[in-house]
């Protein structure tokens, strides 16, 4: 029996880190660090696993150098392999971060996925999970939705980054989720607005749980007419902001499926993803319970 399924794209990140600023046209900028590691929707599985949360994961890896990189990084994470679909003739989704502190920039190729493939995966794997986290593009493509009250799972959904989306092509998702995750920019582009608080009142009106992520300002999680502002956890200066939501994602998750009440479960999230900050990319073997914990106590 499985805690969380965890479904999504899986990036190969190439992290160019510690550049002065974003390159220019037709100039080069050279950075001080480089790094290749797990991205997209990967981080919030490894993350769980690290937490402790028996995590299966759906996705697809190409067989390309790309892919070979990932798989074998992904393995030593320690997370679960055998809902992965490795397919040698898939090529794998790439993105360059080019990463300035707080700030980052992505230039991404997103590989055609294999979604049938993907959702029979899904279909067998989900009558042994307690708990469905997924992305608003797997359930605009395949019957996440049904999949969750089929088999009595309680469902979180994500929302990811595409402007295209609008508030009256999801709203029946996020009504039917537990609980809705979305950033700041996200939020207000779904709700079309530039005021946070505006987008919480809009977006609240349709999630049992709304959660809106604000980076450095830390959260906002609204339930009802009960609203929890809580804010990011205290590290220093941040080294990368890649992956932070992922990680929040990973601790709300936790949280969630531990029982927790909504102000411990907003906390120990917000200390999840300000962990994330002091590492390059969304993973890392300094990612742990005891210093998610530790982070987590430090929160008032």
């Amino acid at each position: 029996m499985y805690d969380v399924l965890c479904t999504g794209l899986t990036c190969c990140d190439l992290i160019f880190a510690k550049l002065e600023k974003f390159p220019e046209l037709g100039k080069e900028m050279v950075c001080e660090d480089f790094m290749i590691k797990p991205g997209g929707a990967a981080n919030t599985p490894v993350a769980l696993t690290r937490l402790g949360m028996k995590t299966a994961y759906v996705t697809t890896i190409g067989g390309d150098t790309a892919g070979n990189i990932i798989y074998e990084y992904l393995k030593k994470t320690g997370l679960d392999m055998s809902s992965i679909i490795y397919d040698e003739s898939q090529r794998t989704n790439v993105s360059a971060v080019l990463s300035i502190g707080k700030e980052r920039g992505f230039a991404t190729y997103f590989a055609k996925a294999n979604e049938e493939m993907e959702l029979k995966r899904i279909q067998e794997i989900a009558p042994r999970c307690r708990h469905l986290h997924t992305y608003i593009h797997d359930c605009l493509n395949m019957p996440m939705l049904e999949i969750a009250k089929k088999n009595n799972m309680t469902l979180s959904v994500d929302t990811a980054w595409d402007e295209s989306i609008k508030l009256k092509d999801i709203k029946h998702i996020i009504e039917n989720a537990d609980v809705f995750m979305t950033n700041e920019v996200e939020a207000c582009c779904l709700t079309e607005t530039d005021d946070a608080e505006k987008a919480l009142s809009l977006l609240g009106e349709h999630a049992k749980i709304l959660v809106i992520k604000l980076g450095g300002k830390g959260s906002i999680v609204k339930r009802g007419d009960k609203i929890i502002r809580v804010p990011a956890a205290e590290v220093g200066e941040a080294l990368d902001t890649t992956g932070a939501g992922d990680l929040y994602g990973a601790g709300f998750v936790y949280g969630y499926l531990k029982g927790w009440d909504l102000e411990e479960t907003a906390r120990f999230a917000s200390a999840s993803g300000s962990l994330a900050v002091t590492f390059y990319g969304g993973m890392d073997e300094r990612y742990t319970l005891e210093r998610v914990t530790e982070l987590y106590e430090s929160i008032r």
